[in-house]
């Protein structure tokens, strides 16, 4: 496969870049190989990965939706596959490329891999507690690795100046909300491709209070200041539309957002344990249960109509 200079020079400074914000991320660097490829070559690209690392790509999912990245885990080397198509809107493939790396980079340092499969099927008087935490750290660790790389990859994205312009090629916090509210299966058996919704609002909520911080100069290590988080907390829900939905989705997002919010303030917030997935497992299921209650009374209203 012939790959232009100009894709070369982006992995490059891809890479250098992530060494240069990120901790420790030098060697995963190095066991990292990134292929660009056309739409129609991604699925074969995957599949080379797979077959080289012998690898199970459990949450590999080609739908028809366009796939601007994949990455294949081959216990302890990576293969990324990136779609030219993320090289259509201004930043894309930067934010594609560092939302990949930051998965290799998230599987080495979290400490955690959960797939509801991986786990001995657990006996004794309780036994539904077990099942139930075991299906909830599950679904957590499906939202997670997702939220903590797109958060990653807007660290960076801040850091070199690309956000900005990034940010006007996307949608809107409302509209993420809105697409949040309306689009998302809430049934037991939904795609968990689905996930995308809720993290990329949250990503997008987290990097919003960042670059607040960031255009009232305020230190990043602040984080934990009653009085700065309260003034940048607030206002950031408020614009984000939080304040405005009904109160049963209203109240669980706040839940999620909480759990987030004080995992996001510790120094390595990549860095995860079981019992911190469990509670965001729990969240989630609490935000498409109260959603579900939501669509259902709606129906019923309108019907009375």
């Amino acid at each position: 496969m012939n790959y232009t200079q100009t894709y070369k020079k982006m992995i490059i400074e891809a890479e250098e870049t992530f060494a240069k914000y990120i901790p420790d991320s030098e060697e995963i660097l190095k066991s990292i190989k990134i292929v660009v490829c056309s739409s129609d070559s991604v699925e074969k690209e995957v599949m080379k990965f797979c077959k080289k690392f012998n690898a199970q790509y459990r949450d590999f999912d080609l739908t028809d939706q366009i796939i601007l990245g994949k990455t294949v885990n081959g216990e302890g080397e990576y293969g990324i596959v990136l779609n030219e198509e993320a090289d259509d809107d201004e930043g894309t493939m930067y934010m594609t490329m560092w939302h990949e790396i930051a998965h290799c980079y998230a599987w080495e340092k979290d400490g955690v891999t959960c797939n509801i499969m991986d786990f001995p099927m657990p006996f004794g008087n309780d036994f539904e507690k077990k099942l139930r935490d075991r299906w909830n750290q599950t679904m957590g660790y499906d939202f997670w690795k997702e939220f903590v790389a797109e958060n990653i990859a807007y660290y960076l994205m801040q850091m070199t100046g690309k956000y900005e312009d990034y940010i006007k090629v996307i949608d809107s916090l409302d509209t993420m909300l809105e697409t949040c509210l309306n689009e998302i299966d809430t049934s037991i058996t939904a795609d968990r491709d689905q996930d995308q919704y809720l993290y990329k609002f949250f990503s997008l909520l987290f990097a919003e209070r960042r670059d607040e911080m960031m255009k009232e100069h305020i230190d990043l290590s602040m984080v934990n200041d009653p009085e700065v988080e309260y003034h940048l907390k607030g206002d950031i829900i408020m614009e984000a539309g939080m304040a405005w939905i009904d109160d049963g989705p209203k109240e669980t997002l706040a839940e999620l957002f909480e759990i987030l919010y004080e995992q996001m303030n510790k120094k390595e917030f990549w860095v995860a344990d079981n019992k911190f997935l469990i509670r965001v497992g729990e969240a989630r299921r609490n935000f498409l249960d109260s959603l579900k209650e939501l669509q259902e009374n709606e129906d019923c209203s309108d019907e009375d109509f």
